[in-house]
């Protein structure tokens, strides 16, 4: 597999190296560069050290780093003391099937662009200290009629990525510098790399976007599952989608099922320390089923409270049914004896917010104070969002410490085989692959059902569908497999009824009306259209 690589150009380095040499009066005899000393440096390696790519490099003392040219990829350069010879340092994402001896095939042809009468010297695996598995190839080159000597060393890590180190410069000095070159390759040292002072072991890397519409950050206008890492409500599901409680520790129903008890956790904090009270609920329900605040979910959600409809309708400016009875005592009073009232908690909408911070400006959502388990530390538009572990998280500190999303970063399953990030979800286009047992990335996968049915309403009231043999008939007639398999690449399962295999009430015993053709042609001539005039026109 190709990388897109941009290697600093051997050819324009080489013209440098002799400038500098005529500029100090240096020739290089086949004994070695004349204003070099007699004897070969002692190796005593300083360091560079690079922790988000997690390698440091013990170079030869007398060598220096240098920094990349513009545009190259180098993480990093070194020099020999009299600037003869050059290093580079790159990584690069590995893919599964490479190796350190396919990758050098791979990225040779880039580095050695340009040069001609190339030769291999030698060809073979480095023996590392660490046991490290890297390959080292030697060739010989000109450029410009200049001839040089070339190293090209990768070692590969964890499967997932790899370092190249890219050594040249005249046959002479190359081999006078022998002995430094073999130090600096085995100099270097892989860790595990720590961003944003995390240890990469320790955080989990994910991808995603940004939206610039605030209202798909505040818990109270967004529609989807809210952000469960910084906020949080007084019930949650676990994951086994059982209701369990948060915020609240626990709570009363009256005997006629309208009245709820919430006796709220002592030891619920806000991200800045501040407990979380009653009142900090009836404000996050209140400012939600405020008109002004626009909310498509709030009546949905919350709408069984008693008042909240007025509320939202501006016929009153505070909802009813809601009391605080102490600091840790919530009591809600709904229109009616639901049992399904308590998961509509689990919602964005009912999350409790700090009105502090929300009335802190119109980017509060930016920095939120939230209660949930994780912090929102570093927000860098369109680059990077980073959540650190909130060790007072009411449930308890979470266990891995660190998350960071890199937004707008590229296509998931490419990120992962890179290594770049630790999950994501996989497109229809890539499940056959993923599915096949012989995929490397087989192993990984992890398939469940969503919690969606998707299908099509008929219009009732408009003809030919209010006529229910119609609509059988045109339910019977739609082969829902072929669509499956050849518009979502076998990707789905076939719905039987509104409810999908993972929801409570699923029938599995529901059979629905299955593809046949000749009943749909049956039932169509048993409709009031089955006649001459047959079907109107269907929009």
């Amino acid at each position: 597999m190709k990388r897109s690589t941009k290697f600093i150009s051997i050819l324009v380095v080489t013209a440098f190296l002799l400038l500098a040499c005529q500029v100090s009066g240096v020739t290089t005899p086949a004994a070695g560069p004349a204003n070099a000393p007699t004897a070969t440096p002692t190796v005593e390696p300083l360091t560079y050290v690079n922790q988000e790519s997690g390698v440091r490099v013990h170079y030869p003392r007398g060598w220096n780093t240098q920094a990349p040219a513009q545009g190259d990829q180098a993480l990093t350069g070194f020099v020999s003391p009299d600037q003869t010879v050059s290093s580079y340092l790159y990584t690069f994402p590995a893919q599964a099937s490479d190796t350190p001896e396919s990758a050098i095939a791979d990225l040779s042809s880039s580095a050695l662009t340009g040069l001609t009468d190339v030769q291999i010297v030698s060809d073979a695996a480095l023996s590392r200290a660490d046991g490290t598995p890297a390959w080292s190839r030697v060739v010989t080159a000109k450029s410009n009629g200049t001839e040089l000597k070339i190293n090209m060393t990768t070692a590969i890590i964890d499967g997932t990525h790899m370092f190249f180190m890219l050594t040249f410069g005249s046959p002479s000095a190359y081999d006078y510098y022998a002995n430094d070159v073999a130090a600096l390759l085995n100099g270097m040292v892989f860790e595990s790399p720590v961003v944003n002072g995390v240890n990469r072991s320790q955080a989990l890397f994910l991808s995603g976007g940004e939206s610039t519409n605030p209202r798909d950050y505040d818990p109270a206008t967004e529609h989807s599952s809210g952000d469960k890492l910084v906020f949080s409500g007084l019930v949650s599901f676990d994951t086994s989608l059982n209701l369990v409680p948060e915020l609240a520790e626990f709570w009363d129903v009256s005997a006629d099922g309208m009245v709820y008890t919430f006796h709220l956790r002592t030891n619920a904090r806000f991200h800045d320390g501040r407990p979380v009270v009653a009142q900090d609920v009836i404000y996050s329900w209140e400012r939600a089923a405020n008109l002004a605040t626009q909310s498509d979910t709030v009546l949905t959600y919350l709408g069984d409270i008693v008042g909240a409809a007025e509320m939202h309708d501006g016929t009153a400016d505070h909802i009813s049914g809601l009391e605080a009875l102490d600091d840790h005592t919530l009591q809600v009073t709904i229109d009616a004896a639901k049992p399904y009232f308590l998961f509509k908690l689990t919602m964005p909408v009912a999350f409790v917010l700090d009105q502090k911070n929300v009335e802190s400006g119109s980017e509060w959502y930016r920095t939120p104070n939230g209660t949930g388990p994780y912090k929102l530390t570093r927000w860098d538009s369109f680059q990077l969002m980073v959540y650190d572990a909130n060790q007072d998280y009411t449930l308890g500190a979470p266990s891995i410490p660190q998350i960071v999303v890199k937004l707008y970063s590229g296509i998931g399953i490419r990120l992962y085989e890179s290594g770049e990030i630790d999950m994501t979800g996989v497109y229809s286009s890539d499940v056959a692959r993923v599915l096949d047992p012989a995929d490397p990335l087989h192993a990984d996968l992890y398939s469940g059902v969503s919690l969606c049915t998707d299908y099509v309403v008929f219009d009732v009231t408009q003809p030919p569908f209010e006529d229910v043999k119609v609509r059988q008939a045109f339910t019977m007639a739609f082969d829902r497999q072929k669509y499956i398999d050849v518009v979502n690449n076998g990707v789905g399962i076939l719905a039987k009824g509104p409810y999908p295999p993972a929801l409570p009430g699923y029938n599995l015993d529901l059979q629905g009306l299955t593809y046949d053709p000749e009943g749909a042609r049956q039932l169509l001539a048993e409709s009031k259209y089955g006649g001459p005039q047959g079907l109107p026109p269907i929009i």
